[in-house]
């Protein structure tokens, strides 16, 4: 826990506190306060178990990155994928797309770090909160992504290793092109 954490506060003067410095409105303050409060009191506790939440929820991010990142050495170790220049991009965007990810995640751990440094003041208390829910937020849609970028390679593996796949995947492609071509003829 952050040597600096607040002492026990009831949460009305906390909020009164934030009130008198911000342009903020009290219900929005005491919304974004509740997951540090127990007992209507702001708690080193609470505070420090709200971090731990915050905190497995990035690991969990980091986990499914890690996932997606083995997903991509399988596609990327595939023996018998063509010589063609679209799997090289699209193997070289796939791993653009997961060093993002982990740039991502590294820039998310280093904002809970400063999230919940220095809460001395009421203001800092109430910044940490809207800090970590943010947070939260962010590592929760890279969790989503990671999931969906890990789906998106093991397809792409499977197409690899596939000439049917890829002659299958072409031919969409060619139909869908042409659909939409006549729904543009159509308008015009």
């Amino acid at each position: 826990m952050s040597e600096s954490a607040p002492a026990e506060t009831p949460l009305d003067e906390l909020v009164d506190d934030v009130v008198d410095r911000t342009d903020e409105e009290p219900e929005s303050i005491r919304t974004w306060l509740e997951p540090f409060t127990e007992d209507g009191k702001v708690t080193p506790a609470a505070i420090e178990s709200s971090v731990t939440d915050v905190s497995q929820i990035l690991a969990t991010a980091e986990t499914r990155i890690d996932l997606a990142t083995r997903t991509h050495d399988e596609a990327t170790a595939a023996g018998n994928a063509p010589d063609l220049d679209i799997v090289d991009v699209r193997r070289r965007a796939f791993g653009d797309r997961l060093d993002g990810l982990r740039a991502d995640v590294e820039a998310l751990g280093d904002d809970l770090g400063a999230a919940w440094s220095g809460l001395d003041e009421p203001v800092a208390v109430y910044r940490a909160a809207v800090a970590l829910h943010e947070i939260t937020t962010d590592a929760q849609d890279i969790v989503r992504v990671a999931h969906d970028l890990e789906t998106e390679l093991e397809a792409f593996e499977a197409w690899l290793r596939s000439a049917n796949r890829r002659h299958d995947a072409l031919v969409d492609e060619v139909e869908a092109a042409e659909e939409s071509a006549a729904a543009v003829a159509e308008t015009v």
